[in-house]
């Protein structure tokens, strides 16, 4: 019985986290990417519910999940921008694969990958990179 309290109470924290979530990720859009992510939520609650889960095999199965949709479809781009950055290796890995497909060209995505080139790279990679692009002497 105190089991099954424990795991409601987790439940509804867990719920309530997400939606603080998604209203600070909302409210940081532009209008226009705003209206596809409400309108990808409204499509596809039981997925968006998943992107935010606190459940990271939730998250996982849903980044799954988005890989499946149609290829046209790009409305879940900021949640497999958020899966890129995760704390997870397994998730980040899983939407850099997904990121891979081509399916995401924003400057949003450019900029993620720009970051995580610059935060696993040596120090000196930029001027490195310089460098060999010279012709030698």
């Amino acid at each position: 019985d105190d089991e099954a309290l424990r795991d409601g109470v987790i439940e509804t924290l867990g719920e309530n986290v997400a939606e603080a979530a998604i209203a600070r990720d909302l409210a940081g859009m532009d209008p226009p990417r705003r209206r596809r992510v409400q309108q990808f939520r409204a499509e596809n609650p039981a997925l968006f519910a998943d992107m935010y889960s606190l459940s990271w095999t939730r998250q996982l199965a849903a980044l799954r999940a988005v890989a499946k949709l149609p290829e046209t479809d790009t409305r879940a781009e900021h949640f497999v921008l958020q899966a890129v950055e995760h704390a997870s290796p397994l998730i980040a890995a899983e939407a850099l694969n997904l990121l891979k497909t081509g399916r995401y060209r924003s400057d949003a995505v450019v900029d993620a990958l720009c970051r995580i080139v610059e935060e696993q790279a040596p120090p000196n990679w930029r001027q490195s990179y310089y460098d060999s692009s010279k012709p030698a002497p």
